[in-house]
């Protein structure tokens, strides 16, 4: 719980997957976003919901974050997407990982969105219509 307040006081609210979650849910919830983080440690669902992103919210920074020392899943295809940033971010711990958010993800996520939305209000989340 302390990690999810530590979130919200950084004005991102966590949003944790589901088997239950559909594909609209995904598109709404990211294309109402500046940018996704999403931990691949122990993907289950991830990758499919990477790959609804990945399709349908072309302006949505994506920034992917890792606990070090854990397998990578093998198929993330996507990760070259241009909305997707370089490499990602391994943490030790929640609390390592607290401690850099905005070094390590926020920055880098913001740097990212000003790339993709150069001369819109980058404020201004867009979806790609289906």
């Amino acid at each position: 719980m302390k990690r999810i307040e530590t979130l919200r006081v950084e004005l991102i609210v966590p949003i944790t997957s589901s088997r239950a979650m559909i594909i609209e849910t995904v598109k709404t919830l990211a294309g109402m976003s500046r940018f996704v983080i999403a931990d691949i440690t122990d993907a289950r669902s991830v990758p499919q919901e990477l790959q609804i992103i990945d399709t349908h919210c072309r302006t949505v920074a994506v920034r992917l974050i890792k606990k070090r020392g854990e397998p990578e899943y093998g198929m993330l295809d996507f990760r070259n997407s241009p909305w997707f940033v370089k490499g990602r971010c391994e943490y030790d711990s929640s609390e390592d990982l607290i401690a850099s958010i905005k070094e390590n993800i926020i920055a880098p996520a913001e740097a990212k969105v000003r790339e993709l939305r150069p001369e819109s209000d980058s404020n201004a989340p867009s979806v790609t219509p289906t």
